[in-house]
């Protein structure tokens, strides 16, 4: 598992500012801004007021969108969006976030890093890693899931799927998500003749 996240690390290093390492049921979305270059420009800015250093990485803390909590809310679900759309589908998430520190993801420095975990820095230039826990009023990782992780089975009925709340922030990408790849997939000819799969 190491091998590739390194391989990526390695082969983009002096391509890019920031790397980050996210699973296809994840994204980092910005609570305040429209893209992640301004998200992060205040994320730094604030990690640099905490303490004046070049930090390693910055992490966002994980919250779960469970399906469940999708068919509970809206039977339905949303008319206006593809079924095949499902991060913008699934609006509800856990009230609750994992704690600090746990199932994060980060925004990795390439100019400090020097070898990844999927969660954290392993190692870095000057010794030690350091990530700055960046506020959930600012950005937060969205974990869409049918169930929580196994080492949170025991919980999880309690700590997260008992309270839901709905989370529409995706939805600011919505229609142009929808135009897009409503055009991508009609070119890749996966509707077929078959046109009411097709949103418009």
């Amino acid at each position: 598992e190491l091998i590739p996240y390194n391989d990526c690390l390695y082969r983009n290093m002096y391509r890019y500012e920031y790397i980050a390492l996210l699973d296809i049921d994840e994204v980092i979305m910005p609570i305040k801004h429209n893209n992640w270059a301004d998200m992060m420009e205040e994320a730094v800015k604030s990690s640099l007021k905490v303490k004046n250093e070049t930090r390693a990485s910055w992490n966002f803390r994980n919250v779960y969108f469970m399906d469940e909590m999708l068919d509970i809310h809206e039977p339905e679900h949303f008319k206006d969006i593809p079924p095949y759309l499902h991060m913008m589908q699934h609006v509800y998430r856990s009230a609750n976030y994992t704690k600090p520190g746990q199932y994060v993801k980060c925004f990795h420095n390439p100019e400090k890093a020097l070898i990844l975990h999927n969660h954290f820095p392993l190692g870095c230039l000057g010794g030690v890693c350091t990530s700055y826990p960046v506020d959930t009023s600012l950005a937060h990782l969205q974990h869409y899931r049918q169930d929580c992780v196994s080492t949170l089975k025991k919980s999880c009925k309690n700590d997260f799927k008992s309270v839901s709340v709905k989370d529409t922030t995706i939805w600011r990408w919505k229609d142009a998500v929808i135009q897009r790849t409503t055009e991508a997939l009609s070119k890749l000819g996966f509707f077929g003749s078959n046109s009411d799969n097709v949103v418009r």
